[in-house]
């Protein structure tokens, strides 16, 4: 199954083949602003690829550390209200190990 990159790529293939010099200038501009926005999905479907590789790396990270269920738990860390980002809850794992 084609990814969301590749189908973009080849949309944006698809209306680089549409301009013709014989075309108005709206036209191509049109077209030039379509293959744009492609490129701006492109790169976010990169970036949130890169995301959820980072989660999929803290969350191996945790459940490797968690031990297992006979492994008493730790209470004296309460869970807290404020949300925390995937960088913080990794680096607090590293510093754990360390």
């Amino acid at each position: 199954m084609p990814t969301i990159q590749e189908k973009m790529e080849a949309i944006k293939s698809y209306l680089q083949g549409m301009i013709k010099p014989e075309m108005e200038v709206n036209t191509i501009t049109s077209i030039n602003d379509q293959i744009k926005m492609c490129d701006e999905v492109i790169e976010d479907s990169k970036k949130t690829q890169d995301e959820l590789v980072q989660a999929k790396e803290v969350i191996i990270k945790v459940v490797k550390n968690s031990g297992s269920s006979d492994t008493p738990k730790d209470d004296s860390n309460p869970v807290s209200k404020t949300p925390r980002s995937l960088e913080e809850i990794a680096k607090e794992i590293s510093n754990k190990k360390e």
